[in-house]
């Protein structure tokens, strides 16, 4: 039921990088003390600000891909997951363009801001879109794999027979091609 690598390792993996990422974010805090540095101390109180909505994106990308990786009509709702994900993803880059322009003190970054609601708009469409276009597109391939599986499966008892054959026949090939070369 499942393909391109296992849900287990998936987990692990996601749940591993968002292990780091907090603890990253925990030795910033601690070095606080230590680093005089005005910029320093703003960028990690902004992050932690941001901490609660940078672990709701790694959760809904974890099952995004969850879901993806499932067989054809069980991964149809992961492109909603992964546009929710990326609504939040260009929620959070908002912020950090808010978080430049008042560290720079000058507006690099201000006119975004007026685009946020047609950013949200148009990435959400993008990636419902593309989503739902790659699931269709692999979803034949899946089909016909499943096909050939099928047809291999209905194997007769001379297919048996002569596969056993040749396996016995291959073991003593490599056996008497060893023995041949200790001799030598």
């Amino acid at each position: 039921m499942e393909k391109e690598g296992s849900i287990s390792k998936i987990v692990l993996s996601r749940v591993f990088g968002l292990v780091i990422l907090l603890i990253v974010i925990w030795l910033a805090n601690i070095l606080i003390p230590y680093i005089d540095n005005s910029v320093y101390t703003q960028s990690v109180h902004f992050t932690n600000a941001n901490l609660w909505l940078l672990i709701v994106i790694a959760i809904v990308f974890l099952i995004a891909e969850i879901i993806r990786v499932l067989e054809f009509p069980f991964n149809l709702p992961s492109p909603l997951f992964n546009a929710v994900a990326a609504m939040f993803l260009v929620k959070f880059l908002f912020r950090v363009f808010d978080f430049a322009d008042s560290v720079m003190e000058i507006k690099v970054f201000g006119f975004l801001s007026q685009f946020a609601t047609s950013a949200y708009l148009l990435v959400l469409v993008i990636v419902i879109f593309a989503g739902y276009i790659s699931i269709l597109i692999k979803a034949p391939k899946e089909k016909s794999e499943k096909k050939e599986f099928k047809l291999k499966e209905e194997a007769s008892w001379n297919d048996v027979g002569a596969n056993f054959r040749q396996m016995l026949y291959d073991i003593i090939n490599r056996i008497r091609g060893r023995v041949n070369k200790s001799k030598k």
